[in-house]
């Protein structure tokens, strides 16, 4: 009999360590729009002009850039109201950047801060071999019955397959990069190859390829609390729970690791990702269940579990 998707956002007590989670809290966001619809400006003449940003009013941020042409429900314009954050629902944010190349990293208190680093060192030192000699960016291949891009990661050589939903470039796959602080689901390799690896939140802020970094909240508050569906890869999980997989994202349920008793949970039943946007001690994380539609957002502990990560290239704010 199939167990049900254990809920970690109940609360957890372990009376020797005093463990605690807390309780679900959903965003409730209007459901992303298709790819397609977009929102545009032109001159008196009828030629395109060119703005500072596309500005999101639902979520206060901005995305820099020369643009002519922004995704469903942002606005372009020259100047950004946004400029210095804010907060919200008690998680921490932070001023924008006008970099696109911007990786969210947690500080020494355990805050996403951006900085400049662009992912954790490559396990190949300076003047080795090119892993990515050859492949030409952009090529595409098969990926769940889409055509997709790929991009070669250059730390280990690794292609990965990416998709732009509405003006935001995601990966279409979790994370694969071996880095310490990751583990393979059961620790076993074959899981690693499905799903990607788990990572601690420490680890998941820095581990993203060069100009990728780790999704804030407000990244993931986009598609919508309705979205689940339209996320899940339309094979891959149990109970019938295959989605439509609308945009290509391809979200596949890859578990979790409670990475302090050394336990595994839920592969196959439920996807959990880390978020860059922190709350106290823990971190906001959307999750996907296999028996559900909706894309649930919760804060979990950042010290004890380790969950998949998936890299957006736009940038938004933690």
């Amino acid at each position: 009999m199939k167990k049900p998707f254990a809920k970690i956002g109940f609360i957890l007590l372990i009376g020797a360590i005093g463990v605690q989670t807390f309780s679900c809290s959903s965003t409730d966001t209007p459901d992303l729009p298709p790819p397609e619809q977009q929102t545009s400006s032109s001159s008196s003449d009828g030629t395109s002009q060119t703005f500072a940003y596309c500005v999101f009013p639902a979520i206060e941020y901005c995305d820099p850039g020369s643009v002519t042409v922004c995704p469903e429900g942002a606005i372009p314009m020259n100047t950004c109201p946004y400029t210095s954050g804010g907060e919200s629902s008690g998680s921490s944010t932070v001023p924008l950047s006008s970099s696109s190349n911007v990786v969210s990293q947690p500080s020494s208190s355990g805050t996403a801060n951006p900085s400049s680093s662009s992912g954790l060192s490559s396990s190949s030192a300076a003047g080795s071999t090119d892993l990515c000699a050859g492949f030409v960016n952009g090529t595409t291949r098969l990926h769940y019955g889409k055509q997709k891009e790929q991009f070669c990661d250059e730390r280990d050589g690794k292609k990965y397959v990416h998709v732009t939903i509405s003006g935001f470039t995601w990966m279409a796959e979790n994370l694969n990069y071996n880095a310490s602080g990751s583990v393979c689901y059961n620790n076993d390799a074959s899981n690693c190859d499905t799903y990607g690896r788990l990572y601690d939140w420490n680890t998941a802020g820095n581990v993203c390829p060069s100009g990728w970094r780790l999704p804030s909240k407000p990244d993931w508050d986009v598609f919508g609390v309705s979205s689940g569906r339209n996320l899940k890869a339309a094979s891959g999980w149990n109970g019938n729970g295959n989605g439509l997989d609308t945009y290509g994202f391809s979200a596949l349920p890859g578990g979790y690791s409670w990475s302090t008793i050394g336990r595994f949970y839920d592969v196959g039943d439920g996807g959990w990702w880390w978020s860059a946007t922190v709350n106290g001690t823990n971190a906001w994380s959307p999750n996907i269940n296999y028996n559900s539609i909706l894309l649930n957002m919760e804060v979990m502990d950042r010290s004890f579990f380790q969950l998949s990560v998936r890299c957006i290239r736009n940038y938004l704010a933690p």
